[in-house]
């Protein structure tokens, strides 16, 4: 009964002083994908090619247009995600810099989709590594919605925070498009 009590003090006190806001989130898992990577692909086949059943398309063909990758390339994509949420997607940012990562692209996220209809199952999946517009606000392409007959592509506003249930993609940065 006194550990039982013990640990209801310390719960509450970790609580009330917000320690849990302020505790970095550790690197807890990833996937990795062997990916063939159509730099040169037009928007429309990249997009039908991921079968959604929504598409925020202005958004996303900017994406992709700002891409300046060409040919065709065999990439390993990891699916990065943490423990709670990290404090920020710059915090991501740096955390995969310093693993000698880089974010993934638009067309690597794309390739990964069409190639691995179920690589989003457990985790909505970010690509930090392209950024387009969504009313006014920069953003970053995501998959979402789980199984494939829900599968939504999007864009996620960077002023949003992280949320758990993210995936990052990520790739070496001597993969670096082309």
């Amino acid at each position: 009964m006194r550990l039982r009590s013990l640990w209801f003090v310390l719960a509450l006190v970790v609580f009330e002083t917000g320690c849990l806001d302020k505790v970095q989130s550790p690197w807890v898992g990833s996937d990795n994908f062997s990916v063939r990577v159509d730099y040169d692909a037009s928007p429309s086949s990249m997009i039908e090619a991921g079968k959604y059943v929504r598409v925020d398309s202005a958004g996303i063909e900017e994406c992709l247009l700002l891409e300046k990758g060409s040919g065709t390339k065999k990439v390993t994509i990891k699916l990065v995600w943490y423990e709670g949420r990290p404090a920020t997607f710059d915090d991501v940012i740096a955390d995969l810099d310093s693993r000698g990562m880089r974010p993934a692209t638009i067309s690597e996220l794309l390739a990964l989709v069409a190639q691995y209809p179920d690589a989003n199952a457990r985790y909505d999946l970010l690509a930090l590594g392209s950024t387009g517009t969504s009313y006014g606000h920069p953003a970053v392409p995501i998959v979402w919605g789980g199984w494939q007959d829900k599968r939504r592509l999007t864009l996620w506003e960077l002023y949003e925070d992280p949320l758990d249930g993210f995936a990052y993609l990520a790739v070496r940065k001597e993969s670096a498009v082309r």
